[in-house]
């Protein structure tokens, strides 16, 4: 072969080399890597935090930006359990900045979204149930301040990423956001909002029992665990959503100084919406990465029987031989490249949810005398049946000019990675 022919596929075979060593380079970085933190310095990061949530602020330093809003979201409710609302509110606004990066509803967020889900399993930003339940809690904690415009922005970002599925949009039908939305409008005497809100909430829960002017006491109750994610199919690229487990409470009663027993309302079935969109039942796939892992397979297979067979054909020429040979192993390097990526491609299921999220949410508002009353809260299992183990006794307080939100949960889920 003359000196001409080798410069022209010099330039070809090169490149196609260096592509093959880029894509293993890629495959084998692992997507469970951690960054190694000398203790003094994590130490010192640990000193100002509540020494009940150092585990998680350890994985949030460690795990870095793959499971970043994860943990802000697991760091968040583990701090409003135990009474950290400062934590709670950091944790859930760096998640929330981290969503809204993604998921807004402009063309910007639309277009880093068209990048982003190529490599979607690299940097956690969950699935849109999780991602409106980063928003409820967030609006709670800004209930709790008297910040009703701010919780009530809250619960309108969170109908908006009910809407966002993946690249698709879907109706938004997350019944417990526009029933706090009505419920704050009424806080800021909004009467068109109110409407607004709670005509939407009907068409979703038409038996529900609305939120009156003079109510001054709103109660959550949050039930049973989060839905689990598991990987499903040849791969484990299908993900598939199941029902939390090891949990009998799935309804909830309240009584006020020892008065009448009041049913709290099932507002929200968590599992119900990780399952559905729009109200339509709904499979999970990973669709890009196991299309792009067939496609890469069967253009490699064929591009390297090319080649093969091009080399095979170079010995049949007399003095075309050898330029055969070279367009043989380019096109060989091209199958092995192709082959390479399809190897290295992971389409399995991103198996990582928020753990201690609740399988169900009630609400209640009253209207009770300001001062200090004795709230007793009942859990029940599926048939009414008390579980005694779970009942719960506390004092509240009814200010004389505002409202009060209570929030309760069946039990505590402090989530702790093992």
């Amino acid at each position: 072969m003359d000196s001409n022919r080798l410069l022209r596929l010099r330039f070809v075979i090169v490149p196609l080399i260096l592509m093959c060593c880029m894509i293993s380079a890629c495959g084998t970085s692992s997507m469970n890597q951690t960054i190694k933190v000398p203790e003094a310095q994590m130490k010192a990061f640990l000193a100002s935090k509540p020494e009940a949530l150092h585990p998680v602020y350890r994985q949030l330093r460690v795990e870095g930006e793959r499971n970043r809003v994860l943990n802000c979201m697991h760091l968040g409710l583990n701090a409003m359990q135990l009474g950290y609302w400062n934590d709670a509110k950091d944790a859930f606004d760096h998640a929330l900045n981290n969503i809204e990066s993604v998921y807004a509803d402009n063309k910007q967020a639309a277009q880093s979204r068209s990048l982003w889900y190529e490599e979607g399993r690299k940097n956690f930003k969950g699935e849109p149930y999780e991602r409106v339940m980063a928003y409820y809690y967030r609006g709670l904690i800004y209930i709790r301040d008297k910040d009703f415009q701010n919780a009530r922005a809250c619960f309108k970002a969170g109908i908006n990423q009910d809407v966002f599925a993946e690249e698709k949009k879907y109706q938004a039908d997350f019944a417990l956001m526009s029933y706090l939305g009505g419920w704050v409008s009424l806080q800021l005497n909004d009467d068109y909002l109110t409407k607004d809100y709670f005509e939407e909430l009907k068409k979703f829960r038409p038996d529900v029992i609305l939120p009156k002017p003079e109510d001054n006491v709103l109660i959550i109750v949050e039930t049973g665990k989060a839905p689990r994610k598991l990987g499903d199919g040849v791969g484990h690229w299908q993900l598939k959503l199941f029902r939390g487990k090891n949990f009998k409470d799935k309804r909830a009663a309240v009584s006020v100084d020892g008065g009448e027993k009041i049913s709290v309302y099932p507002l929200e079935d968590i599992y119900w919406q990780a399952t559905t969109r729009g109200g339509r039942q709904i499979d999970h796939f990973l669709k890009g990465q196991a299309i792009f892992k067939a496609k890469t397979e069967m253009v490699g297979s064929t591009l390297t029987d090319v080649a093969a067979t091009t080399m095979h054909a170079s010995t049949v020429f007399g003095n075309s031989s050898s330029q055969l040979q070279g367009v043989g192993a380019a096109v060989g390097l091209l199958g092995v490249a192709a082959q390479l990526a399809s190897y290295n491609a992971r389409p399995e299921a991103d198996i990582r949810y928020w753990a201690n999220l609740p399988d169900s949410v009630h609400t209640i508002s009253l209207n009770l005398t300001p001062g200090t009353h004795q709230l007793h809260v009942e859990f029940q299992d599926e048939h009414g049946i008390n579980i005694e183990a779970l009942n719960q006794k506390i004092e509240i307080n009814v200010p004389e000019t505002s409202s009060n939100l209570i929030w309760l949960r069946s039990m505590q889920q402090i989530y702790i990675k093992k």
